[in-house]
């Protein structure tokens, strides 16, 4: 498409103001949300940033940015993406913006994971175990500071929430801490309006048991994620750590079969258990590294029902890079499990 086919594209869809609204009112809410990503960046942004930002797999970002440009309600040139400034204005009717207040252990539940509240009771020399409700509960009864608490994290971590917040951040490590807590009090809730008759509803079915695989892939995720504890003792390291997890599951799990560095049709993979869960380990891993794991987990899915991915990182790691790697691979079905070493 050239500049003026896009001209021509763009005045034919706003000569109909009433038929821009009707689809903007039928549009799903995952569409609407990409719409209000790009208006958040003043109506223009990368393709790739805009994938990005939306946190989701690839096909399903696929499916929705069709949605939007299909609809002329926003435009693919020169590796960006934007909305005509007409449309913006249509967004407010279809995006609510409310605030509410937020506890600051609401603040530990959503924005923490259970590796960072692990941390922060070892810290402050709590148990560290149970679940995360339980480890939330410890920290609130402990009535430590939450400056003294949010300064446990490391600075990329405490980056990452800040921008998940929607707030500046650059700064020093105090400085980050003080944003985040001037906000968590008063958080911002989008709410994206669609009409009743697009929802799809399914008839209420009989809730289906899981099947024992499930139930094992749960059970393997859940003792990864809580009981096992990494050392680094070796040069290679990461060799070292697939050791140490697999004789951790081999005593833990010891009515399961449990394999070493299998070789299958889409390559070899660190652990396999019962012919049916593939784990891969990743320790350090790059921002390359875990672009190529997204392609590693996508073959493995053909050889193995179910999967586990378990990232490795030391306190240099680019924790905002790893958690939006971590939202891809389970926007993809894999369980992920963030280790600190």
């Amino acid at each position: 498409m050239n500049y003026n086919e896009l001209r021509n594209a763009i005045y034919e869809v706003l000569k109909y103001e009433d038929e821009v609204k009707n689809v903007l009112e039928y549009l799903s809410p995952s569409a609407l949300e990409l719409l209000d990503i790009i208006r958040d960046n003043e109506g223009v942004i990368k393709y790739d940033v805009l994938q990005e930002k939306f946190g989701k797999s690839y096909s399903t970002f696929r499916k929705y940015f069709n949605e939007i440009t299909k609809n002329g309600l926003a435009y693919y040139f020169d590796d960006y993406v934007f909305i005509p400034k007409e449309i913006m204005k249509f967004l407010d009717y279809f995006v609510l913006e409310q605030e509410e207040t937020m506890e600051f252990d609401d603040f530990m539940e959503y924005y923490l994971t259970i590796e960072q509240l692990k941390d922060i009771c070892r810290r402050f020399e709590l148990p560290v175990s149970g679940k995360k409700e339980k480890l939330i509960e410890r920290i609130t009864s402990s009535n430590m500071p939450p400056e003294e608490v949010l300064n446990v994290l490391y600075l990329d971590e405490l980056k990452y929430i800040a921008e998940d917040m929607g707030l500046i951040k650059s700064g020093t490590k105090k400085e980050v801490i003080n944003r985040i807590l001037e906000h968590v009090s008063i958080s911002k809730v989008k709410e994206f309006r669609v009409r009743e008759e697009k929802v799809e509803t399914q008839p209420k079915k009989a809730e289906i048991p899981k099947s024992k695989i499930e139930t094992l892939w749960e059970r393997l995720h859940r003792s990864i994620e809580q009981e096992f504890e990494m050392v680094v003792y070796r040069k290679d390291k990461e060799k070292d750590l697939e050791r140490q997890l697999y004789q951790f599951l081999f005593g833990k799990f010891k009515d399961c079969k449990i394999a070493y560095q299998v070789h299958s049709k889409a390559g070899k993979i660190d652990l396999v258990v019962n012919n049916a869960i593939g784990i891969e380990l990743k320790y350090k891993p790059t921002k390359t590294v875990l672009q190529r794991l997204i392609g590693q987990v996508d073959d493995y899915k053909e050889d193995y029902k179910k999967l586990i991915v378990v990232l490795a990182v030391d306190s240099s790691a680019n924790m905002q890079t790893i958690h939006a790697y971590k939202t891809k691979l389970e926007a993809m079905g894999t369980r992920v499990v963030i280790k600190k070493v």
